[in-house]
């Protein structure tokens, strides 16, 4: 009897750390399956993974803020979270695609978001980035720092050439221009053949636009 007295509270401890894990934020998407823990080592283990739960979820929250310096703070939070282990930098990548894909965030949570994983370089998101490839901070002008998914999925490189050739006929003009442009950057052969085979169909004149300056930008490292 006495030792289920002592061993009760350890039990209802236990019970409440995995509660807290599965307790998802108001308004704020909980990502955090990523996050391994080891079957092994117990309460110190459920804690360990509790407190990455933790601090993934208040990132996100800061994300969400209306406030720039709270966001600002979130970034650090992402970056930081990202450079400790291959498993947190894949996890942080899946919370922040989730955040751009998510209709109620706002428009600076979503470019914050798209910044944040244009560093982390994340072949894995590039389908995600692909669709926000038109968010911009409001400034006028084609630089990709007016954009951060065009910019990120840049920096993912070649690699991003097949998707960004299938963006090409997305039913959204801007998407298809801002992936001829990104092609354009990108430069090489398969890059060259996607967009010539789109300026054959495409009809929108601005998106047929954006594909002759990239094929120009083409044409000009190669010499032409």
């Amino acid at each position: 009897m006495k030792f289920i007295i002592v061993l009760l509270p350890l039990v209802i401890a236990g019970l409440h750390s995995f509660e807290r894990i599965s307790t998802r934020p108001v308004g704020v998407p909980c990502t955090l399956s990523g996050w391994d823990v080891s079957s092994t080592g117990g309460l110190l283990q459920v804690r360990a993974y509790q407190d990455a739960g933790d601090e993934m979820n208040q990132a996100l929250r800061d994300l969400y803020s209306t406030k720039d310096r709270v966001r600002s703070k979130s970034g650090e939070k992402f970056r930081a979270m990202a450079k400790r282990s291959p498993a947190a930098r894949n996890q942080v990548i899946r919370a922040l695609s989730k955040v751009l894909d998510d209709p109620k965030a706002n428009f600076l949570t979503r470019y914050d978001a798209a910044e944040i994983l244009g560093e982390l370089n994340p072949a894995e998101a590039v389908d995600t980035l692909i669709q926000h490839l038109d968010i911009n901070n409001g400034t006028v002008g084609l630089s990709l720092s007016h954009f951060p998914a065009l910019k990120a999925v840049v920096a993912v490189g070649k690699p991003a050439v097949p998707k960004l050739a299938r963006a090409l006929l997305d039913s959204k003009p801007s998407i298809r221009g801002y992936a001829a442009l990104a092609l354009g950057v990108i430069k090489g052969s398969q890059a060259k053949k996607a967009l010539e085979r789109a300026l054959e169909t495409e009809k929108d004149e601005e998106v047929i636009r954006h594909i002759q300056i990239a094929l120009s930008t083409i044409n000009r490292y190669e010499g032409k």
